[in-house]
C-alpha cells in the first residue's frame, strides 16, 4: 500500500515558505524503495518525479599495498623463523669452538688458550674477541642475545638472532615481498673467512630452509594462505562497525589505511 509523507519544512527560525513537498512511497522492496515525489512551488506549479532509493551496504576499499601486505608479510616471517629454528644439521667442531670463544668473550670471561684468537688473527680482523662478540650479538636494532657457545650445535642457530631477526614487507612496485635478514649475520665484518667461504656458508644455510630454497612453497603454506584471505582490498562493513569507524575517523582525522587497520582489529 502506498504511504504519504508530508515534508513541509518546520523550522521556527525560517520565514514561512510557500513550497510544499509530498513523498508517496509506492513500493518498498526491502533494499530499494520506489517513491513519487511532488513539489508545489509558491506560484502553484507542481512537479512530479519518481525516485529509487537504494539502501547499500557500506564498503571500505583499501588499495594501500603495504597495508594489505602486512598480514601475509608477518606470515612469511613466521614461516622463516620456524624453519630456521628447526634446522637439524650440526656444525663442525671448529665452529663449536668458535661459538664457545664468542660466548666467553661476550660475557667477559677468559677463553681457554686453544680457543683464543691469535694476535695475528686479531690484527687481521682488526678487532678483539670482545669487540667481535659485541658486533655479532649486540649490534643493530635487535635485542642483544647471549650466544649459545658449545651448547649450540645446529647450523645457523647460535644466539638465535638470525632466526628471529627476519623482516618482511610487501613491495607493491615489484609485485613481490622483500625479505631482510639481520645485517651483521651475512657480513664479512663478522665473518672470519673470505668472501668465498661466506658465500659457501650462505648457500648451505639457504639449502636447509625450505622457504629460501624454494620460495614457491610459501604460497602453499596454510599460514600464508590464511593471512592472504584475511587481507581483502574491499571490506563489507556491519552497521555497528561502520558507526565505530565514522566516530573514530571524525574524532581523529585518520586515513583510510588506518581505518582499514582498525576494522581488521574489530574482526570485520
Amino acid at each position: 500500500m502506498a504511504t504519504q509523507q508530508d515534508r513541509t519544512p518546520l523550522l521556527p527560525l525560517t520565514p514561512p515558505s510557500q513550497v510544499h513537498q509530498t513523498t508517496v512511497v509506492l513500493c518498498d522492496y526491502g533494499g530499494t524503495v520506489l517513491s513519487q515525489r511532488s513539489r508545489t512551488a509558491g506560484s502553484g506549479r507542481t512537479s512530479v518525479r519518481m525516485t529509487l532509493d537504494i539502501k547499500a551496504t557500506p564498503l571500505l576499499a583499501n588499495l594501500n599495498g603495504v597495508e594489505l601486505g602486512r598480514g601475509p608479510s608477518e606470515a612469511i616471517r613466521a614461516i622463516l623463523e620456524d624453519q630456521s629454528l628447526n634446522i637439524t644439521a650440526t656444525v663442525t667442531p671448529a665452529t663449536s669452538l668458535f661459538r664457545e670463544r664468542m660466548k666467553r668473550a661476550y660475557l667477559g670471561q677468559t677463553a681457554p688458550s686453544k680457543t683464543r684468537l691469535s694476535r695475528g688473527a686479531q690484527v687481521a680482523i682488526k678487532r678483539s674477541d670482545a669487540d667481535l662478540a659485541r658486533e655479532r650479538y649486540a649490534a643493530g636494532r635487535m635485542t642483544p642475545r647471549v650466544p649459545g657457545g658449545k651448547g649450540a650445535v645446529r647450523v645457523g642457530i647460535d644466539s638465535g638472532r638470525l632466526a628471529r631477526g627476519w623482516f618482511v614487507r610487501q613491495n607493491p612496485k615489484e609485485g613481490a615481498w622483500t625479505i631482510n635478514s639481520p645485517a651483521n649475520r651475512f657480513s664479512l665484518d663478522t665473518w672470519l673467512g673470505d668472501a668465498a667461504s661466506l658465500q659457501a656458508w650462505i648457500t648451505r644455510f639457504v639449502s636447509l630452509v625450505p622457504a629460501l630454497r624454494d620460495p614457491r612453497t610459501i604460497l602453499t603454506d596454510r599460514r600464508f594462505q590464511d593471512a592472504l584471505a584475511k587481507s581483502p582490498p574491499v571490506v563489507k562493513l556491519t552497521r555497528s562497525n561502520w558507526q565505530v569507524l565514522k566516530d573514530w575517523a571524525k574524532s581523529t582525522g585518520q586515513s583510510a589505511a588506518q581505518a582499514s587497520a582498525l576494522l581488521r582489529n574489530l574482526g570485520v
